[in-house]
């Protein structure tokens, strides 16, 4: 939301999609904060169905919760949603899975460096710690499902043209990671990019 705010101009509409109750709470919280106008939905991007009614989309790494088979029906969804004119810009990772010899190194090593760092910043925990990493381990698994949905940029290009969309720009985008993570990421080649489209007249 905050990167739409800084790029939407001086009066903004804005609506935020999500089908978690949460992330659309902590929406309206930053738009009161900063004073902006902020419509929320809560819908799953699967049902969504807007016709002609925003100029732009922001997608931020949503297609890996969408399942395989249902990821050109969201993404032509969302070009509907779209006027004359209208632009996607939709953030993806691709990675290898993490399987094999880097399933123990991810399990052994995800809630250990969250914590570290979390400690390192001063951040208070939540609840106690062993109560915390229990839950930091079930999202892990959760996150670690998610990983290799997209193993190469041409997939997810052709899954947009597919939608009937017109690719202008890809562009890598970095990502500001402590060292362990960084390091892990460099094992499963993950990258982010960022895809700015139009629907084809």
């Amino acid at each position: 939301m905050a990167i739409v705010a800084s790029a939407a101009g001086t009066s903004p509409e804005i609506t935020v999609v999500d089908r978690c109750e949460t992330p659309l709470e902590l929406c309206r919280h930053f738009a009161d904060r900063w004073s902006l106008p902020v419509e929320t939905l809560l819908i799953d991007r699967m049902e969504l169905d807007i016709r002609a009614a925003v100029d732009i989309v922001v997608a931020h790494s949503l297609l890996q919760f969408i399942p395989a088979d249902r990821r050109l029906d969201v993404l032509s969804r969302l070009r509907r949603s779209l006027r004359q004119g209208g632009c996607l810009l939709i953030v993806f990772r691709t990675s290898a899975r993490i399987e094999g010899s880097l399933l123990r190194e991810y399990r052994e090593s995800y809630s250990k460096n969250l914590l570290e760092k979390l400690e390192e910043m001063n951040i208070p925990l939540p609840e106690g710690r062993e109560d915390f990493r229990r839950r930091v381990d079930e999202y892990s698994e959760e996150r670690r499902m998610r990983e290799g949905a997209h193993q190469n940029c041409t997939d997810v290009e052709q899954l947009i043209e597919d939608a009937g969309f017109a690719i202008e720009e890809l562009n890598p985008i970095e990502a500001t990671l402590s060292a362990p993570f960084r390091q892990f990421n460099t094992k499963i080649d993950k990258q982010r990019f960022l895809i700015v489209a139009k629907p084809r007249i």
